[in-house]
C-alpha cells in the first residue's frame, strides 16, 4: 500500500471545479481590427527570414444553449505534436480531447479535428497534460479532479483509465519513458510516480531531506532520456532524478520567489525553467553542482485500468493565418555562481508612461538548436531566448487576449511551434517565413524554410490567475 499523508482534498476540488470558470470566455478578435492580408502562393525554401507566420485554429463555438455557462469558446489547455502529422489538445473545461489535422497549404482556411468526449459518470476530469505515443497509436493524459491516469488509443478508440482516488493522488503532469513506463506528478503533493503498464503497478517516489527541512513539493516532470527533471513550486527547486532510479535525488535552488513553474533539457542538457511570479526563466547549466540531496522512498501498489470503447466526433475547424514579425530585445542575464543563468523576461510594453505588470513566463519548450521557447500569457506574447545571442525575441499572438498557455516544439523542424490559446478556444501554429507584397491589396508570396509546412484542472487555471493577475489591480 502507497501511505499518503491527509491532502485538503475537499479544497483543490473546489478549486477545481470552479477555478477554470475564472478566466472569461470571449470569441476571437484581430488585434488591430484590419483585414488581413490573403496568402496565395509559396515559394522555394530558403535562409530563416526575420519574418514568421502564426496560423490560428478556431475550434468551432459551442451554442450558448448547450452549456450556457461555459460561454461559447472551448477551453484548449496543452498541446502536443506527433510524428504522425496531428496535433492533440486537453480541454479542461469541456472534458474532451481534440486530435488536429495541421494544414498542409499555406492558403488553406479551414481543416478538421476529431473530438473524444471524455465519460464523466463520476464527476469531471479535467483533462490537463497530454503526450503523444506515435508508434502505439495512443495518447496519455492527466485527470486531476477524477484522480486518473489515461490513455486513448486513438486508432481503435479504447479508452484505459487508471483510478488513483484511492491512494489520493490528483496526477498533475506527466512524461513517457517507454511504452511500458509513464512517470507523472500529483497536485500538492512530495512524491513523483511512475506507472508501469504490463504489471498495472504504481509507485510513489517520496523526496525528503536526511536531517529534516522543507518537503519537497514536485510540479512539473521532463525526461532527457537519463535523467528525470522535476520543479518544485513551493520551494523554488529543481530535482535531478537519475534513472534507474537512485537512492538520492539531486536538488539545485533557484531565485527565489519566483513560483518555479514548467520545466524542460535542450539539446546540451542545459535544464529550462519558467518562473512567472519574477518574470523570470533560469537556465540551470549542464555542469551546475547540486546543492542538497533529497532521500527517495518508495511504496507501490498494483491498480487495474477500466476500460471504455470511445467514438469521436468530426468537427470543422476554421483557419486564419497572419504575417508577424517580432520586437527583440538583448538581455539582460545574470550569471550565478553554481552556475545558472536568469533571464529576465521583457514585457513588450514601450507605450506607456507607467510601469507595467511582470511578464509572467507560463510554459517553456526547448528546440533542437538549443534556444527555449516560451508563453507568457499575460501580454499575448510567444517568447524565444537565443542564448548565442543573448537576446529575447517576442512574437504578439494575433488574437487579442487569447492567453497562449502550453507549448510543443514540432519534430524535425526547431522554428516550428504549437501552442493553446486558452481564452480564444484557438490552437496556435508558429513557424518561419518571408513574404513579400508590391501593391496594397496584392497577394502575399511566401517562402517556407526546412520542412513542409502543417504536417510533417482547474487548479491550474486558479493558479494561472493568481499569479497573472496578483499585481493587477494595484
Amino acid at each position: 500500500m502507497l501511505i499518503r499523508k491527509p491532502a485538503s482534498i475537499i479544497f483543490v476540488l473546489l478549486v477545481l471545479s470552479i477555478g477554470i470558470f475564472s478566466l472569461p470566455q470571449s470569441g476571437t478578435a484581430n488585434v488591430s481590427g484590419k483585414t488581413l492580408p490573403q496568402v496565395t502562393s509559396i515559394q522555394a525554401p530558403a535562409d530563416p527570414p526575420l519574418t514568421t507566420l502564426i496560423r490560428e485554429y478556431q475550434l468551432p463555438l459551442i451554442p450558448v444553449t448547450t452549456i450556457a455557462y461555459l460561454g461559447p469558446a472551448r477551453t484548449p489547455f496543452d498541446v502536443a505534436y506527433d510524428s504522425n502529422g496531428y496535433s492533440w489538445i486537453t480541454d479542461i473545461a469541456r472534458d474532451a480531447i481534440y486530435q488536429l489535422t495541421p494544414a498542409t497549404l499555406v492558403n488553406q482556411t479551414s481543416t478538421s479535428a476529431k473530438e473524444w468526449a471524455l465519460p464523466n459518470t463520476g464527476g469531471k476530469r479535467s483533462p490537463l497534460y497530454i503526450i503523444a505515443n506515435e508508434t502505439q497509436k495512443v495518447v496519455w493524459f492527466t485527470n486531476p479532479t477524477s484522480h486518473q491516469i489515461s490513455r486513448l488509443n486513438w486508432s481503435t478508440g479504447q479508452l484505459d483509465d487508471w483510478n488513483l482516488a484511492n491512494l489520493n493522488i490528483m496526477p498533475l503532469d506527466l512524461v513517457l519513458q517507454s511504452t511500458n513506463a509513464i512517470w507523472f506528478t500529483g497536485i500538492n503533493d512530495t512524491s513523483f510516480y511512475q506507472l508501469t503498464v504490463n504489471t498495472n503497478t504504481v509507485i510513489a517516489y517520496t523526496l525528503s531531506l536526511p536531517t529534516g527541512g522543507p518537503a519537497a513539493k514536485p510540479t512539473r516532470i521532463t525526461f532527457n532520456g537519463t535523467c528525470l527533471f522535476l520543479t518544485d513550486t513551493a520551494f523554488d527547486r529543481l530535482y535531478e532524478v537519475p534513472l534507474p532510479l537512485p537512492p538520492k535525488a539531486l536538488s539545485y535552488p533557484l531565485t527565489h520567489p519566483g513560483f518555479t513553474w514548467d520545466v524542460d533539457v535542450d539539446t546540451g542538457n542545459n535544464v529550462w525553467v519558467t518562473q512567472p511570479l519574477s518574470s523570470l526563466i533560469d537556465e540551470q547549466l549542464t555542469h551546475s553542482v547540486n546543492k542538497s540531496s533529497y532521500q527517495i522512498m518508495q511504496a507501490g501498489q498494483s491498480i487495474s485500468p477500466e476500460i471504455e470503447t470511445l467514438k469521436p466526433n468530426t468537427l470543422n475547424v476554421s483557419i486564419k493565418i497572419t504575417p508577424v514579425t517580432p520586437s527583440a530585445f538583448p538581455g539582460p542575464l545574470n550569471t550565478t555562481g553554481d552556475p545558472f543563468v536568469v533571464w529576465s523576461i521583457p514585457t513588450g510594453v514601450t507605450a506607456v508612461t507607467y510601469v507595467p505588470p511582470p511578464a509572467r513566463p507560463w510554459d517553456v519548450a526547448a528546440s533542437a538548436d538549443g534556444y527555449a521557447w516560451f508563453t507568457e500569457p499575460f501580454y499575448n506574447h510567444i517568447g524565444v531566448i537565443q542564448p548565442t545571442t543573448s537576446k529575447t525575441l517576442l512574437y504578439t499572438v494575433p488574437t487579442s487576449q487569447s492567453l497562449p498557455l502550453s507549448m510543443d516544439i514540432q519534430l524535425g523542424n526547431p522554428y516550428h511551434v504549437w501552442f493553446t490559446e486558452y481564452r480564444s478556444g484557438q490552437i496556435g501554429e508558429l513557424f518561419n517565413a518571408t513574404y513579400t507584397t508590391t501593391t496594397p491589396g496584392a497577394p502575399i508570396v511566401i517562402t517556407i524554410p526546412g520542412l513542409a509546412v502543417g504536417f510533417a484542472v482547474g487548479v491550474l487555471a486558479m493558479a494561472l490567475v493568481m499569479v497573472l493577475m496578483r499585481r493587477r489591480g494595484k
